[in-house]
């Protein structure tokens, strides 16, 4: 018979260990260990999921060598065709579509994580605050007020984790980190109290030699601001099919380009007010601004053209705003006084490729004419005209004036008589005008022989 020792001896070596709470300041710790003993690099797959349920996936990679003995950590991002590099005091964007352009900002030589995100949309990298943050953290800029609560070693998990819980204003957040490596793994949290998401899976992949990570600007030119890289001149203009748009009022009711311009003898040009929907403390106020410059153009010019009607769309960025982020907007230009024939609805889309974007790369706020038979009669970028109405005015004129074209001068057929439009009977003789072409002897007809001589 086994002593009771020995027995308890060999239940606990039968019984599995069991998860271990771990405070969350370590679990944290490890991950910035993690991220800052050498060159490491990350495949990053991010999937956000809409408050409908529709999800889209992006890829990213990132490498870090934040390492003690470094007098500047060097950084390197790729975002689909933008490639990203910080070190030395340099943040350098490229693209690899252009060839000739680059983007430079200027960084302390220790940078840290809030330096990158001060002068670049908000990528979602955690990375970035394991390896660079002052004190240990992991955050993403879509979760500004992130808080970590709980942390739990699983040793038996198919690879050994510890796993962080916490929440943000909008809801619930989960962080996985390996616990051999203390590299993240997985972080789940939501970005919208409508119940939008973001899902961030990451897998290690070999980082390669840091010093081949900084990009060599060599002779290519300077651009002012990163999305400059790309721009481009319209991709859509006159004469060209608009493209079919799908947008949403704040009540999710559907709205389409199409069945706003209708079909058949009810078809009627619409002119499309599209912008960007910014969040507060960016170029938002002046981009407002020109949007309700514009809106009070169309007012004063509809009446130039009876049957056009006017809508709004802004695109929205979900990873940025959520939809009800635009509703004081939408207050402002439901309020505003307007002409009958404008829709005082404000709809907004995530679909930017087929709303302001399929016009123009770089611009904040657009206006677009398009004929009763789907064709776009103009397009105008409306950045910055709030600082002069009356210019705008004016080009809206002209672009309305074009959807009426004075109508042709009808064809004459050259058989007919210009005076009367009856043909000359063949059989009777016609009487030469005075003006009647002339041969070379100065008479009408074919030429004759000249007289024979007396």
């Amino acid at each position: 018979m086994l002593s009771p020792v020995v027995l308890s001896c060999l239940i606990c070596a039968a019984t599995p260990p069991q998860p271990q709470e771990v405070p969350v300041d370590l679990a944290l710790a490890v991950a910035h260990d993690a991220y800052t003993q050498g060159p490491i690099a990350d495949r990053v797959v991010v999937t956000f999921t809409d408050q409908r349920g529709i999800s889209t996936t992006s890829h990213l990679t990132i490498r870090i060598d934040a390492g003690a003995e470094r007098q500047s950590p060097i950084v390197a991002i790729t975002l689909g065709n933008l490639r990203l590099s910080a070190y030395g005091g340099r943040l350098v964007g490229v693209h690899d579509t252009e060839a000739t352009t680059c983007w430079v900002a200027e960084i302390p030589e220790r940078f840290s994580d809030l330096d990158l995100l001060a002068n670049l949309p908000p990528v979602p990298l955690p990375q970035l605050s394991a390896a660079l943050a002052s004190a240990p953290a992991v955050n993403i800029p879509y979760a500004p007020t992130l808080r970590w609560r709980s942390a739990m070693r699983d040793p038996e998990a198919r690879l050994p984790t510890i796993t962080i819980q916490g929440e943000s204003d909008a809801g619930p957040a989960t962080l996985v980190l390996d616990a051999d490596t203390g590299r993240i793994r997985h972080l789940d949290l939501a970005i919208s109290d409508a119940g939008a998401q973001l899902q961030i899976d990451v897998t290690p992949i070999p980082p390669g030699d840091p010093n081949t990570w900084v990009i060599d600007t060599g002779a290519r030119l300077t651009v002012e601001r990163l999305g400059d890289l790309t721009r481009r001149p319209s991709d859509l203009g006159p004469g060209d099919p608009a493209p079919e748009l799908r947008a949403y009022s704040f009540a999710l009711a559907t709205w389409t380009l199409s069945a706003a311009i209708g079909e058949g003898e009810t078809a009627h040009p619409l002119a499309l007010l599209s912008f960007i929907a910014m969040p507060p403390g960016t170029d938002a106020d002046r981009v407002r601004d020109d949007v309700m410059a514009a809106r009070e153009a169309l007012s004063a010019t509809l009446d130039e053209a009876p049957d056009l009607t006017a809508h709004a769309v802004a695109v929205i960025d979900l990873k940025l705003l959520g939809p009800d982020d635009n509703r004081p907007m939408g207050a402002i230009w439901k309020g505003a006084p307007a002409h009958p024939r404008i829709d005082s609805e404000l709809r907004w889309t995530d679909d930017a490729a087929h709303a302001i974007r399929a016009f123009d790369a770089d611009s904040n706020a657009m206006l677009i004419v398009i004929r009763r038979d789907r064709r776009i009669a103009g397009v105008l970028n409306l950045d910055g005209c709030a600082e002069d109405p009356d210019a705008l005015a004016q080009r809206l004129r002209e672009l309305l004036a074009s959807l009426n074209p004075p109508p042709a001068l009808p064809e004459v057929d050259d058989a007919e008589d210009p005076v009367d439009g009856a043909a000359p009977d063949a059989d009777q003789p016609t009487e030469e005008p005075d003006d009647a072409p002339t041969d070379a002897q100065g008479q009408g007809g074919p030429p004759k022989d000249p007289p024979p001589p007396e």
